[in-house]
C-alpha cells in the first residue's frame, strides 16, 4: 500500500516540473511581442488611486503601479483621462 502513494507522489513531481518547465520556454517570444507604448485611460477624479495634482499632473497609486511595471516591462506609457460612465465606449473606438 505505501509503494502506491510513494508513485502517486513521484507521478505528481514529475508531471508538475514538466508543466513548469513547459511554462517557462515562451517567456522570451511573449516579451518580443509586448508594444513599445501602453495608453491607459483613467478617472482623473478618483483619490487617492488617480487624480490631478496642484501642478495638473495626473498622480495616484494607480499611476505609479502602472509606470512601475511599465518600467519592468520595457515600454513607454501615457495616461489620459477618461469619462469613466463612457469606458466601454472608448474601448471599442480603440482611443
Amino acid at each position: 500500500m505505501n509503494w502506491k502513494k510513494m508513485m502517486a507522489v513521484g507521478l505528481a513531481a514529475v508531471s508538475m516540473m514538466a508543466f513548469v518547465t513547459g511554462c517557462g520556454g515562451d517567456a522570451k517570444k511573449a516579451n518580443t511581442e509586448l508594444p513599445k507604448k501602453i495608453v491607459i485611460g483613467l478617472d482623473d477624479s478618483f483619490p487617492p488611486m488617480g487624480f490631478k495634482d496642484d501642478k495638473g499632473e495626473i498622480v495616484g497609486f494607480d499611476i505609479d503601479m502602472a509606470k512601475e511595471a511599465a518600467k519592468r516591462a520595457g515600454m513607454d506609457v501615457e495616461f489620459k483621462a477618461i469619462d469613466w460612465s463612457s469606458k466601454e465606449a472608448e474601448l471599442k473606438s480603440k482611443k
